[in-house]
């Protein structure tokens, strides 16, 4: 037998708590509002405007959180192929060259403000209200936006290399690339599916649907795109190992213990360039220059550092490694006339006619992108291939089948054993429509449920 009064008592209880856990909520909703200075209303725009206002603000937080997070991307594949960026401003009498620490410090710090504003933009949209980002937020984004754009800029300027580097890293990271853009995209799928029910006009919609249908088909093949050397059925031979400027890791650049530390620790062999002094003594040295490589700019009684107009006698007054063999050797003094390599013989013979046929091909790492290794290969050349310093490059440059590679870590690249992330072709086949069909499966079904019943 229940009694009338206990009843009341339960239900009042029940929906105090429920009161109860919603004020919660909302309290902690207003806080995170609070903080952030946005807000989360409805009903206060006309339906137009409210439709614009999200969806400018939705697609300026996505885009800025996208380009944060390719420069992000972009320092960390090219961080040990930056030689040429500190080259640059060492030579320019650059105070600071240590540029990467305060990208990436930015760069992260701007990526989490980006995701906390997504969050909350993904949270006003599920909840059914307006999504109104103060001024304040506005200008932040621009600002990191054109920062994004000054550093593209920069690149594109002075190191537009280095885009080469950046494009060749997808191609060993395009089944993680590939897998994490599926995801993203497809739990992203129901937001846009419910804001396209709701444009009225029929042209807008099938532009909107257009962009998005065409971004998906990107998502799907973009194995086919970067076309990945690593899925193969059959791996080459590990390539060998070329110091460029003997272990300059580890050692004063292109010094006689730069060298012996190089072979020791199993270069295949040594790559040098000859630069001719004001006598024509030839000189082992990278630069034009002995800026960078030297202390001449603590010697006040030169004055031009071009090494055409500097003597044999000027050469060996400069210091190019006595620091390391006051510290690591109980040597005192150091051979100045090696200091340094590059990539590039500046002394070519001017008739080479006489040369009947090429040995060896020195390729650039643009030589991955059009895939020119191939070409050279079956003419039976050895292949070299410049700038190899980082693990995931020479892992490329080894399933590309690279007989030699030229590097300035020479101790990194001897440790690898086997490429990085290396595939079969069979299963990365199996994954690859795996995936595809599972997010097509979601994303169809997230249409369906979004669809509104007439």
């Amino acid at each position: 037998m229940s009694i009338p009064g206990n009843t009341s008592l339960k239900s009042q209880s029940s929906n105090q708590s429920v009161k109860s856990d919603f004020s919660d909520l909302n309290l902690g909703f207003k806080v995170i509002t609070g903080f952030l200075r946005c807000q989360c209303k409805g009903n206060l725009l006309s339906e137009i405007q409210s439709k614009r206002t999200e969806l400018i603000t939705f697609w300026l937080v996505w885009f800025s959180l996208f380009y944060t997070t390719f420069i992000i991307y972009f320092c960390l594949a090219v961080r040990q192929d930056c030689y040429s960026i500190v080259k640059l401003l060492e030579n320019n009498g650059a105070l600071f060259n240590d540029w990467f620490p305060i990208i990436i410090v930015m760069a992260t710090v701007s990526l989490i403000y980006e995701l906390i504003l997504m969050v909350f933009c993904i949270i006003c949209l599920a909840s059914g209200g307006q999504v109104i980002v103060s001024i304040f937020h506005w200008a932040l984004l621009s600002g990191i936006l054109v920062l994004c754009f000054i550093l593209t800029f920069l690149v594109s300027k002075y190191v537009p290399h280095l885009w080469t580097v950046a494009f060749l890293s997808l191609k060993i990271f395009v089944p993680f690339i590939h897998v994490l853009s599926l995801i993203i995209s497809t739990n992203f799928s129901w937001i846009f599916y419910r804001h396209w029910f709701k444009i009225s006009q029929k042209v807008e919609r099938i532009v909107w649907m257009t962009i998005w249908l065409f971004t998906l088909s990107i998502f799907y093949m973009t194995p086919l795109i970067f076309n990945s050397p690593f899925m193969k059925a059959n791996l080459a031979p590990k390539p060998g190992i070329i110091a460029l400027g003997g272990a300059s890791n580890v050692a004063p650049e292109n010094t006689l213990i730069a060298f012996e530390k190089a072979l020791h620790l199993g270069a295949a062999g040594l790559y040098i360039t000859l630069h001719f002094s004001k006598d024509q003594v030839p000189m082992i040295i990278s630069d034009s220059t002995v800026d960078r490589t030297t202390n001449f700019r603590d010697q006040k009684l030169l004055v031009n550092s071009q090494i055409k107009n500097l003597s044999v006698k000027d050469i060996k007054s400069l210091s190019a490694g006595s620091w390391f063999l006051k510290f690591y050797f109980p040597l005192t003094t150091v051979h100045p006339q090696y200091a340094h390599s590059f990539i590039e013989d500046n002394r070519r013979p001017a008739n080479l006619s006489s040369l009947e046929q090429l040995s060896a091909a020195f390729l650039p790492l643009d030589a991955f992108v059009d895939l020119t290794i191939q070409d050279y290969q079956v003419l039976n050349v050895t292949t070299v291939m410049q700038d190899v310093n980082t693990k995931w490059l020479f892992s490329l440059a080894w399933a590309a089948g690279a007989s030699y590679v030229t590097t300035y870590n020479v101790e990194l690249l001897k440790s690898i054993s086997i490429p990085l992330f290396y595939l079969d072709k069979e299963i990365y086949l199996t994954i690859w429509v795996s995936v595809d069909v599972i997010s097509i499966v979601a994303t169809t079904i997230s249409f369906l449920t979004q669809k509104p019943s007439s």
